[in-house]
């Protein structure tokens, strides 16, 4: 697995913490983000878990599975893993009152776009290698 996995997984996440930021929502990932009331530590728990999700992508080799160049493809995973937090938010009601918490639609719809963007800015740095 090259450096380059890692840095995507840094560069996506910091995008995505942003974004949700100013979309005001993380969605499912509310509950992770939520573990400290340091705002360090939720960027570090966010980075953290953007590295793991890219590196399961590398290490599951789902750039030929997917579909599309490779910016594509990381949207495409994007969007997967937001339909999986979704399905955990049904079975677990603890994660289920973040992923559909209110407003619904617009919980919904934000973090859909946050989970595309995440995985087209990690797709684009994956591209560069």
């Amino acid at each position: 697995m090259s450096k380059n996995v890692y840095a995507a997984g840094v560069v996506a996440g910091v995008v995505a913490l942003i974004v949700s930021g100013l979309f005001g929502t993380n969605g499912a990932w509310g509950l992770l983000l939520n573990m400290t009331d340091n705002p360090a530590g939720r960027w570090l728990i966010g980075i953290t878990a953007s590295v793991i999700l890219v590196t399961l992508y590398e290490y599951l080799d789902l750039s030929k599975s997917l579909p599309g160049d490779s910016k594509v493809r990381g949207a495409l995973y994007g969007i997967l893993i937001w339909v999986a937090s979704l399905i955990v938010g049904l079975v677990i009601p603890t994660v289920g009152s973040y992923a559909y918490a209110a407003p619904q639609l617009s919980t919904l719809t934000l973090t859909a776009a946050t989970h595309l963007i995440w995985g087209f800015t990690f797709g684009a740095v994956l591209e560069e290698r």
